[in-house]
């Protein structure tokens, strides 16, 4: 009995000695997310997040701009980014509405991006458009609504991205949803008025500038009125990297993450849906190959499910192989995000 004893504390202690790592479930369980349109795709995103909502919001989906800001906004709102033309609410995207018992429908960008005729097929709806001259503006204008609106958002922070480019806001969009922090845009070397406006209102302490000095001049934050503002920084060497760099410092416990392609926009603008579901950053890929950094960030820990947002013309299937090679899910699989899969 006392040698059973001493093996059993010998194999306890070396269990214990064992690197954490070594513990984890090393296997990346796959998934897509994919319609035969964005319009579809977006709604797949909000059929795996939502189950009944009174809110939505509604974007372009030929636009990235005013969407942008879109994804904090639906997560302030609880309720999905869905994509509309500019002429005219999809088929697809109507019968979500009715499917989450929508009464709410907030626009986010002026009729350039989605036209006053369009609205037209959401009668019945309480309908807001949510607007500015221009996306600077648009952003600035869905801060501060979510500020007077009385949701809950973090209001200690505000985000900063360069608003001619989808990347960086893409990359940090995730993030913004899940932990409900505004996103302001810039131009990238000087602070709009719009934004310095909102910011002296806001009562924000933090700013998050995301993007490398090629995308947001590093010292935007600089005017004198905001030399309290504590700033932090999200990026990397390309727009690849910068993703990785708000997973690591954005998230902790990562169980799953998102992957949408940096190259295009459109079926990644609804996948903050998603991340907030899964409380997982979204990463970004070419459609060549993941980047090394990002593939081990993702198979060297406790990550156990990669949702790709998107189709195989964007993602490929081959290019998941090395994450895993086995048969890639539907998102009905997905599963409970607080537990591991069953496969």
């Amino acid at each position: 009995m006392i040698k059973n004893k001493k093996i059993l504390l010998l194999l306890l202690v070396c269990l214990m000695s064992l690197p954490t790592k070594a513990l984890a479930n090393n296997k990346v369980y796959l998934y897509r997310i994919s319609e035969r349109s964005r319009y579809g795709t977006a709604v797949e995103t909000s059929k795996v997040a939502y189950k009944k909502t009174v809110n939505a919001v509604l974007v372009s989906g030929d636009n990235f701009a005013d969407g942008l800001a879109g994804g904090v906004l639906g997560s302030v709102l609880n309720g999905p980014v869905l994509l509309m033309s500019k002429t005219e609410v999809p088929q697809e995207v109507k019968q979500e509405l009715k499917r989450l018992q929508v009464k709410n429908v907030y626009i986010v960008g002026g009729t350039s991006a989605i036209s006053e005729s369009a609205l037209k097929g959401l009668n019945g709806y309480n309908v807001k458009r949510i607007a500015g001259k221009n996306r600077v503006d648009t952003a600035a204008k869905v801060a501060t609504f979510i500020k007077t609106s009385g949701k809950n958002y973090d209001k200690r922070y505000f985000a900063i991205a360069n608003g001619q480019n989808f990347a960086d806001s893409l990359s940090a969009s995730g993030y913004l949803a899940t932990t409900r922090i505004p996103l302001l845009l810039t131009g990238g070397n000087t602070l709009e008025k719009e934004n310095l406006g909102y910011i002296q209102n806001s009562g924000s302490t933090k700013g998050i500038i995301v993007g490398g000095k090629g995308s947001v001049n590093p010292n935007i934050l600089s005017n004198n009125s905001l030399n309290k503002i504590e700033k932090t920084n999200f990026s990397g060497k390309n727009r690849y990297l910068t993703s990785l760099d708000v997973a690591k410092k954005g998230f902790s416990d990562v169980r799953t993450v998102i992957l949408v392609s940096g190259e295009d926009f459109p079926d990644a603008l609804c996948a903050s849906n998603v991340a907030k579901y899964v409380s997982g950053p979204i990463l970004l890929s070419s459609s060549k190959a993941i980047d090394k950094e990002i593939v081990d960030y993702i198979k060297g820990g406790d990550i156990t499910r990669l949702i790709v947002v998107g189709g195989t013309k964007s993602l490929p299937d081959k290019l998941l192989e090395v994450i895993n090679k086995d048969q890639i899910r539907g998102p009905e699989e997905i599963g409970n995000p607080k537990e591991d899969p069953v496969g």
